[in-house]
Protein backbone atom coordinates (compact mmCIF):
# COMPACT_ATOMS: atom_id res chain seq x y z
CA UNK A 1 0.00 0.00 0.00
CA UNK A 2 2.76 2.42 0.93
CA UNK A 3 4.56 1.61 -2.36
CA UNK A 4 1.44 2.50 -4.36
CA UNK A 5 1.08 5.77 -2.47
CA UNK A 6 4.71 6.63 -3.21
CA UNK A 7 4.29 5.94 -6.93
CA UNK A 8 1.21 8.15 -7.05
CA UNK A 9 2.99 11.02 -5.35
CA UNK A 10 6.02 10.81 -7.62
CA UNK A 11 3.79 10.65 -10.72
CA UNK A 12 1.86 13.76 -9.71
CA UNK A 13 5.02 15.74 -9.00
CA UNK A 14 6.62 14.74 -12.32
CA UNK A 15 3.49 15.75 -14.25
CA UNK A 16 3.46 19.12 -12.52
CA UNK A 17 7.11 19.76 -13.35
CA UNK A 18 6.55 18.74 -16.99
CA UNK A 19 3.60 21.11 -17.40
CA UNK A 20 5.50 24.04 -15.91
CA UNK A 21 8.50 23.45 -18.15
CA UNK A 22 6.21 23.15 -21.17
CA UNK A 23 4.65 26.53 -20.40
CA UNK A 24 8.03 28.22 -20.24
CA UNK A 25 10.01 26.59 -23.02
CA UNK A 26 7.89 25.41 -25.91
CA UNK A 27 4.94 26.47 -27.99
CA UNK A 28 3.17 23.33 -29.31
CA UNK A 29 2.08 25.12 -32.50
CA UNK A 30 5.71 25.73 -33.49
CA UNK A 31 7.32 22.52 -32.27
CA UNK A 32 7.44 20.88 -35.70
CA UNK A 33 8.53 24.08 -37.55
CA UNK A 34 6.66 23.32 -40.82
CA UNK A 35 7.69 24.79 -44.14
CA UNK A 36 5.99 27.78 -45.73
CA UNK A 37 4.17 28.62 -48.95
CA UNK A 38 3.79 31.87 -50.92
CA UNK A 39 1.24 32.32 -53.72
CA UNK A 40 1.26 35.46 -55.90
CA UNK A 41 -1.65 36.41 -58.15
CA UNK A 42 -1.13 39.40 -60.46
CA UNK A 43 -4.24 41.47 -61.20
CA UNK A 44 -5.07 44.48 -63.29
CA UNK A 45 -5.57 47.48 -61.02
CA UNK A 46 -8.63 48.81 -62.88
CA UNK A 47 -10.24 45.78 -64.50
CA UNK A 48 -9.54 43.44 -61.55
CA UNK A 49 -8.72 40.63 -63.99
CA UNK A 50 -5.71 38.35 -63.65
CA UNK A 51 -2.66 39.11 -65.77
CA UNK A 52 -0.41 36.27 -66.90
CA UNK A 53 3.25 36.24 -67.79
CA UNK A 54 4.62 38.19 -64.80
CA UNK A 55 8.09 37.15 -63.60
CA UNK A 56 8.92 37.23 -59.88
CA UNK A 57 12.17 36.75 -57.99
CA UNK A 58 12.19 35.45 -54.44
CA UNK A 59 15.03 36.34 -52.06
CA UNK A 60 15.43 34.86 -48.56
CA UNK A 61 16.73 37.92 -46.71
CA UNK A 62 16.18 37.03 -43.05
CA UNK A 63 16.33 33.85 -40.99
CA UNK A 64 13.73 32.94 -38.39
CA UNK A 65 14.62 31.73 -34.91
CA UNK A 66 11.80 30.08 -32.98
CA UNK A 67 12.15 30.28 -29.22
CA UNK A 68 9.62 30.00 -26.42
CA UNK A 69 6.35 31.33 -27.87
CA UNK A 70 7.67 33.78 -30.45
CA UNK A 71 9.66 33.97 -33.66
CA UNK A 72 12.54 36.39 -34.23
CA UNK A 73 13.86 37.45 -37.65
CA UNK A 74 17.45 38.52 -38.32
CA UNK A 75 19.20 39.37 -41.56
CA UNK A 76 21.11 36.67 -43.38
CA UNK A 77 24.83 37.24 -43.97
CA UNK A 78 24.12 38.31 -47.55
CA UNK A 79 21.79 41.14 -46.46
CA UNK A 80 23.15 42.18 -43.06
CA UNK A 81 25.17 45.12 -44.41
CA UNK A 82 22.34 46.77 -46.37
CA UNK A 83 22.12 49.66 -43.88
CA UNK A 84 18.38 49.58 -43.11
CA UNK A 85 17.15 48.15 -39.77
CA UNK A 86 14.78 45.21 -39.82
CA UNK A 87 12.03 46.82 -37.76
CA UNK A 88 8.93 47.41 -39.89
CA UNK A 89 7.26 44.32 -41.28
CA UNK A 90 5.99 44.56 -44.87
CA UNK A 91 7.31 48.12 -45.15
CA UNK A 92 7.34 49.31 -48.78
CA UNK A 93 10.48 51.41 -48.33
CA UNK A 94 12.35 48.46 -46.83
CA UNK A 95 11.25 46.20 -49.70
CA UNK A 96 12.47 48.68 -52.34
CA UNK A 97 15.76 49.28 -50.52
CA UNK A 98 16.44 45.54 -50.23
CA UNK A 99 15.49 44.95 -53.88
CA UNK A 100 18.07 47.50 -55.07
CA UNK A 101 20.66 46.11 -52.66
CA UNK A 102 20.06 42.55 -53.90
CA UNK A 103 20.31 43.64 -57.54
CA UNK A 104 23.50 45.64 -57.01
CA UNK A 105 25.18 42.83 -55.11
CA UNK A 106 23.88 40.07 -57.43
CA UNK A 107 22.49 38.04 -54.55
CA UNK A 108 21.01 34.58 -55.21
CA UNK A 109 17.29 34.21 -55.86
CA UNK A 110 14.60 31.86 -57.14
CA UNK A 111 12.68 33.05 -60.22
CA UNK A 112 9.31 31.90 -61.55
CA UNK A 113 6.92 33.03 -64.29
CA UNK A 114 3.15 33.19 -63.91
CA UNK A 115 0.97 31.21 -66.29
CA UNK A 116 -2.23 32.37 -67.96
CA UNK A 117 -4.00 32.27 -64.59
CA UNK A 118 -1.61 34.92 -63.28
CA UNK A 119 -0.43 32.73 -60.37
CA UNK A 120 3.10 32.01 -59.18
CA UNK A 121 3.75 29.72 -56.20
CA UNK A 122 6.85 29.14 -54.09
CA UNK A 123 6.55 25.98 -51.98
CA UNK A 124 8.46 24.19 -49.22
CA UNK A 125 10.04 27.38 -47.94
CA UNK A 126 11.98 27.31 -44.66
CA UNK A 127 10.63 29.73 -42.07
CA UNK A 128 12.09 33.18 -42.57
CA UNK A 129 11.50 36.53 -44.27
CA UNK A 130 11.24 36.75 -48.06
CA UNK A 131 11.53 39.57 -50.57
CA UNK A 132 9.28 39.29 -53.64
CA UNK A 133 10.52 41.34 -56.60
CA UNK A 134 8.67 41.65 -59.94
CA UNK A 135 11.27 41.77 -62.72
CA UNK A 136 9.10 41.53 -65.81
CA UNK A 137 5.45 42.20 -66.45
CA UNK A 138 2.94 41.81 -69.25
CA UNK A 139 3.29 44.32 -72.07
CA UNK A 140 1.32 47.50 -71.50
CA UNK A 141 1.57 47.48 -67.68
CA UNK A 142 3.67 49.28 -65.07
CA UNK A 143 5.46 46.78 -62.77
CA UNK A 144 4.25 46.31 -59.21
CA UNK A 145 6.41 47.31 -56.25
CA UNK A 146 8.52 44.78 -54.32
CA UNK A 147 6.92 43.33 -51.21
CA UNK A 148 7.93 41.45 -48.07
CA UNK A 149 6.50 38.23 -46.65
CA UNK A 150 7.21 36.93 -43.14
CA UNK A 151 6.78 33.21 -42.48
CA UNK A 152 5.29 32.42 -40.06
CA UNK A 153 2.98 35.14 -38.80
CA UNK A 154 -0.03 35.17 -36.48
CA UNK A 155 -3.56 35.36 -37.86
CA UNK A 156 -6.47 35.19 -35.40
CA UNK A 157 -4.21 33.81 -32.70
CA UNK A 158 -2.79 31.01 -34.84
CA UNK A 159 0.55 30.66 -36.62
CA UNK A 160 0.16 30.92 -40.39
CA UNK A 161 2.76 29.44 -42.74
CA UNK A 162 1.07 30.31 -46.04
CA UNK A 163 0.75 33.75 -47.59
CA UNK A 164 -1.32 34.87 -50.58
CA UNK A 165 -0.20 38.10 -52.27
CA UNK A 166 -2.19 39.99 -54.88
CA UNK A 167 -0.11 42.79 -56.43
CA UNK A 168 -2.19 45.07 -58.65
CA UNK A 169 -0.52 46.52 -61.72
CA UNK A 170 -1.48 49.72 -63.49
CA UNK A 171 -2.06 49.80 -67.24
CA UNK A 172 0.10 52.30 -69.12
CA UNK A 173 -1.58 55.42 -70.41
CA UNK A 174 -1.91 56.22 -74.11
CA UNK A 175 -1.09 59.85 -73.26
CA UNK A 176 1.37 59.72 -70.34
CA UNK A 177 2.23 62.93 -68.53
CA UNK A 178 5.75 63.94 -67.59
CA UNK A 179 6.51 63.54 -63.90
CA UNK A 180 9.25 64.71 -61.58
CA UNK A 181 10.81 63.33 -58.43
CA UNK A 182 13.14 65.02 -55.93
CA UNK A 183 15.40 63.76 -53.16
CA UNK A 184 16.48 65.46 -49.94
CA UNK A 185 19.23 64.14 -47.65
CA UNK A 186 19.05 64.63 -43.87
CA UNK A 187 21.44 63.65 -41.08
CA UNK A 188 20.62 62.74 -37.48
CA UNK A 189 22.69 62.08 -34.39
CA UNK A 190 26.01 63.63 -35.33
CA UNK A 191 27.31 67.01 -36.51
CA UNK A 192 30.13 65.25 -38.31
CA UNK A 193 29.10 63.10 -41.25
CA UNK A 194 30.38 62.12 -44.73
CA UNK A 195 30.95 64.98 -47.15
CA UNK A 196 28.71 63.40 -49.80
CA UNK A 197 26.50 60.40 -50.53
CA UNK A 198 25.30 58.80 -53.74
CA UNK A 199 21.63 58.19 -54.48
CA UNK A 200 20.11 56.24 -57.35
CA UNK A 201 17.10 56.94 -59.53
CA UNK A 202 15.11 53.72 -59.91
CA UNK A 203 12.93 53.09 -62.97
CA UNK A 204 10.70 49.99 -62.77
CA UNK A 205 13.11 48.45 -60.26
CA UNK A 206 16.28 49.21 -62.25
CA UNK A 207 18.94 51.87 -61.60
CA UNK A 208 19.01 54.38 -64.46
CA UNK A 209 20.88 57.33 -62.93
CA UNK A 210 22.99 58.27 -59.90
CA UNK A 211 23.79 61.66 -58.38
CA UNK A 212 25.96 62.88 -55.53
CA UNK A 213 24.35 64.87 -52.74
CA UNK A 214 26.53 67.24 -50.73
CA UNK A 215 26.66 70.70 -49.15
CA UNK A 216 27.23 72.36 -52.52
CA UNK A 217 23.77 71.32 -53.80
CA UNK A 218 22.22 71.65 -50.33
CA UNK A 219 21.84 67.86 -50.20
CA UNK A 220 19.01 68.11 -52.73
CA UNK A 221 18.38 67.07 -56.32
CA UNK A 222 15.38 66.85 -58.66
CA UNK A 223 14.74 64.86 -61.81
CA UNK A 224 12.20 66.29 -64.25
CA UNK A 225 10.45 65.27 -67.48
CA UNK A 226 10.27 61.61 -66.51
CA UNK A 227 7.94 59.28 -68.42
CA UNK A 228 4.75 58.83 -66.42
CA UNK A 229 4.32 55.29 -67.78
CA UNK A 230 6.98 53.99 -65.39
CA UNK A 231 7.42 53.58 -61.64
CA UNK A 232 10.05 56.01 -60.30
CA UNK A 233 11.80 55.87 -56.93
CA UNK A 234 15.01 57.04 -55.25
CA UNK A 235 17.24 54.82 -53.11
CA UNK A 236 20.54 55.24 -51.29
CA UNK A 237 22.37 52.07 -52.42
CA UNK A 238 25.46 52.37 -50.20
CA UNK A 239 24.72 53.49 -46.66
CA UNK A 240 27.78 54.94 -44.86
CA UNK A 241 29.37 52.82 -42.16
CA UNK A 242 27.84 53.33 -38.69
CA UNK A 243 24.71 54.90 -40.17
CA UNK A 244 21.20 53.58 -40.76
CA UNK A 245 18.90 54.76 -43.50
CA UNK A 246 15.19 55.54 -43.52
CA UNK A 247 12.88 56.87 -46.24
CA UNK A 248 9.85 59.15 -46.25
CA UNK A 249 8.01 59.97 -49.49
CA UNK A 250 5.51 62.79 -49.89
CA UNK A 251 4.31 64.57 -53.03
CA UNK A 252 7.15 63.27 -55.21
CA UNK A 253 9.78 64.21 -52.63
CA UNK A 254 11.86 61.41 -51.13
CA UNK A 255 13.50 62.36 -47.84
CA UNK A 256 16.42 60.04 -47.05
CA UNK A 257 17.67 60.24 -43.47
CA UNK A 258 20.93 58.79 -42.22
CA UNK A 259 21.03 58.35 -38.44
CA UNK A 260 24.10 57.27 -36.52
CA UNK A 261 23.96 53.92 -34.80
CA UNK A 262 23.99 53.88 -31.00
CA UNK A 263 27.31 52.06 -30.95
CA UNK A 264 29.80 51.69 -33.76
CA UNK A 265 29.32 48.34 -35.43
CA UNK A 266 26.09 47.61 -33.54
CA UNK A 267 24.04 44.78 -34.97
CA UNK A 268 20.65 45.78 -36.46
CA UNK A 269 17.68 45.14 -34.15
CA UNK A 270 15.96 41.79 -34.46
CA UNK A 271 12.38 41.76 -35.64
CA UNK A 272 9.95 39.82 -33.44
CA UNK A 273 6.47 38.89 -34.58
CA UNK A 274 3.46 38.11 -32.39
CA UNK A 275 3.69 35.71 -29.52
CA UNK A 276 1.29 32.93 -28.65
CA UNK A 277 1.15 33.63 -24.92
CA UNK A 278 -2.25 32.17 -24.16
CA UNK A 279 -1.00 28.60 -23.40
CA UNK A 280 1.42 29.86 -20.75
CA UNK A 281 -1.03 30.79 -17.93
CA UNK A 282 -3.16 27.71 -18.64
CA UNK A 283 -0.21 25.34 -18.36
CA UNK A 284 1.09 27.12 -15.29
CA UNK A 285 -2.30 26.87 -13.58
CA UNK A 286 -2.53 23.20 -14.47
CA UNK A 287 0.93 22.61 -13.01
CA UNK A 288 -0.01 24.51 -9.85
CA UNK A 289 -3.18 22.45 -9.46
CA UNK A 290 -1.22 19.20 -9.76
CA UNK A 291 1.25 20.43 -7.15
CA UNK A 292 -1.66 21.16 -4.78
CA UNK A 293 -3.15 17.73 -5.49
CA UNK A 294 0.22 16.14 -4.74
CA UNK A 295 0.45 18.08 -1.48
CA UNK A 296 -3.05 16.93 -0.52
CA UNK A 297 -2.21 13.30 -1.31
CA UNK A 298 0.93 13.60 0.77
CA UNK A 299 -1.08 14.85 3.78
CA UNK A 300 -3.58 12.04 3.35
CA UNK A 301 -0.70 9.59 3.20
CA UNK A 302 0.66 10.88 6.51
CA UNK A 303 -2.77 10.59 8.11
CA UNK A 304 -3.15 7.02 6.88
CA UNK A 305 0.25 6.16 8.32
CA UNK A 306 -0.75 7.71 11.67
CA UNK A 307 -3.93 5.61 11.87
CA UNK A 308 -2.09 2.38 11.08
Amino acid sequence: MRGNRFVKKVTVVLLAVWLCLSALTVCPALASAPTGHIAITTRDHDEKQVVGGAVYRLYAFAAATISDSNVTFSYTDAFKNNGMPLEQSADAALALHLAVYAENHQLPYTEKTAGHNGVVTFDNLPVGAYLVVPTDIAQGYIPASPLIVYLPKIVNGEWQYAEECTPKIQAKSDTPQAVKIAVQKKWEGSAKHPDDVTVSLIKDGKTVDTVSLNAQNDWYYQWTDLDGNHAWNVVEPNVPTDYRVSYETSERLVVITNATTVTSGEEPPLLQTGQLNWPVPILLMAGLMLILIGWALLNLSHKDEETV
